[in-house]
């Protein structure tokens, strides 16, 4: 199942909100009002820390502020600036979205999601008519043998994913399978360079 970059976008924030939604569920209010404060200590030291990052970084940074502990804003802030997202960030959204969707797939056969997580996400997913979990690791793990059967690379997603297999020595692939993806990295590296 091909997904459009809103249906993607809606995956990341299942993934990433779902699982705040699960950590927060198991908090008490005074920790979860803890955490909140640590929070906005964290998001005003790095703006004060970093002055000379740009404008866009600093704006992004503020407004990261202004949602603490508002979790639905906050998910409808994100969602409106990728879907009104210009320029730049705009061609490369796709590409953004797909990477961080794999990375937390990747944590997720890991085993750093607990059951519960999974659940809340699934029901987010679930709601959106988007494919669970399961599904989404099944597509996770194929996309391997794609890159294996086409002999190469296509672009820094596929890199990123077969970077994660390469890591994962737990990882389901034969040690043939494994040397290939080394070398389709390598070549793909060599290719990036010299563009």
């Amino acid at each position: 199942m091909k997904l459009t970059t809103e249906q993607l976008l809606e995956v990341f924030i299942a993934l990433f909100w779902g699982r705040q939604e699960a950590v927060m569920a198991e908090m008490s209010e005074e920790q979860r009002q803890r955490h909140y404060e640590r929070e906005r200590e964290t998001i005003r030291k790095s703006i004060d820390a970093f002055p000379s990052a740009g404008q866009n970084h600093r704006t992004a940074l503020a407004e990261n502020l202004k949602f603490v502990g508002r979790p639905e804003e906050a998910e409808e802030a994100v969602r409106q600036r990728y879907l009104h997202a210009e320029g730049e960030f705009r061609r490369l959204r796709r590409s953004g979205l797909k990477q961080g969707i794999n990375d937390t797939l990747h944590l997720v056969e890991q085993g750093y999601y607990p059951p519960k997580t999974i659940e809340v996400i699934n029901r987010r997913l679930t709601a959106r008519n988007l494919p669970k979990v399961d599904e989404l690791l099944r597509q996770f793990r194929g996309t391997h043998l794609k890159i294996l059967k086409r002999g190469r690379i296509r672009d820094e997603e596929e890199f990123y994913l077969v970077q994660n297999i390469l890591a994962d020595l737990e990882f389901d692939v034969t040690e043939e399978q494994r040397m290939k993806l080394d070398r389709l990295a390598g070549e793909f590296e060599q290719q990036v360079r010299r563009r």
